[in-house]
């Protein structure tokens, strides 16, 4: 079996940049514990939340996602971090939306810390995976998993068309929030809009693959709710300076996690891609890790 311990990642938080020694030697172990993992058709691993709390074991089948992605890279050590924030910060939120979910693995991580979970991810193939997941989580009824794709607002349609990427079906998107290469699969899925699960979230994750840009844009003037937190994967420079004047407009601060979690003040230090690792952006003055 695996083990994790979340809470020292947690604590680490000013030392979370790629840049940093202690980043590269915990990457360094988390990299060697996961390949020497027994192989099989599956394997476990047992998350350590602080104060005795323990997440797990969870059963994860060995998958090839193509591109030399496994289902045991949805365990890389950036990942490890947001599971991190989501296990220190288990009693300042209620609900969490997890968009790009994937196999569920931060929806299942999220529900054993107590929040409630609306799940989104517009593929049948993981979707399929992930509803076998959840199963093994005891409160798997505060989840609502929901195979469809975030638009946003000003998107009409009640369906998109999704692109699978068959060489990495981790780079699914929506069709025209990125530029796909190889082969691929399209094929219409149904839409929610973002502000809808803006509203009902107190912590959105958003793992979108390109289309953060479009939905931030999306968030006109003032809202006639609380804007939750959002930890955000950035996909490009161009959407780096979208994001970053859409959360401005909004009075709405970004941590960078490429700074270890310092206060972006302009667009020439938002993270460009996922190689820098999350931002946080929320209303908060701070990045609440302690």
């Amino acid at each position: 079996m695996i083990e994790i311990d979340l809470a020292d990642i947690a604590d680490n938080h000013e030392n979370h940049s790629r840049q940093t020694d202690w980043w590269r030697e915990t990457n360094s172990k988390i990299q060697d514990a996961l390949t020497s993992a027994p192989a099989g058709l599956s394997f476990s691993v047992l998350l350590k939340a602080g104060m005795g709390r323990q997440l797990g074991p969870f059963v994860i089948p060995s998958l090839e996602m193509g591109g030399g992605v496994t289902s045991k890279s949805l365990f890389g050590l950036d990942e490890l971090i947001l599971f991190s924030f989501y296990a220190r910060n288990s009693s300042k939120y209620d609900s969490a939306a997890d968009l790009g979910a994937n196999i569920g693995l931060h929806t299942i991580i999220l529900c054993e810390l107590g929040y409630s979970v609306s799940a989104y991810e517009p593929d049948p193939q993981t979707s399929e995976i992930a509803t076998k997941l959840i199963s093994q989580v005891k409160l798997s009824s505060k989840i609502s998993w929901n195979q469809s794709a975030v638009v946003p607002d000003t998107f009409m349609d009640d369906e998109a068309t999704f692109v699978r990427v068959l060489g990495n079906t981790t780079s699914s998107h929506v069709k025209g929030s990125k530029i796909p290469y190889g082969d691929l699969e399209e094929f219409r899925v149904p839409t929610e809009r973002f502000g809808n699960v803006l509203e009902s979230s107190a912590l959105v994750k958003l793992d979108v693959e390109g289309l953060e840009a479009e939905l931030f844009q999306s968030i006109k003037g003032e809202v006639s709710y609380a804007l939750p937190d959002i930890l955000a994967e950035i996909g490009t420079k161009n959407n780096a300076e979208i994001v970053f004047d859409s959360a401005k407009s909004l009075d709405l601060n970004i941590f960078a996690q490429k700074t270890n979690w310092g206060r972006v003040e302009s667009a020439n230090s938002m993270p460009t891609s996922y190689r820098e690792g999350s931002v946080f952006i929320s209303a908060r003055d701070f990045m609440p890790w302690d």
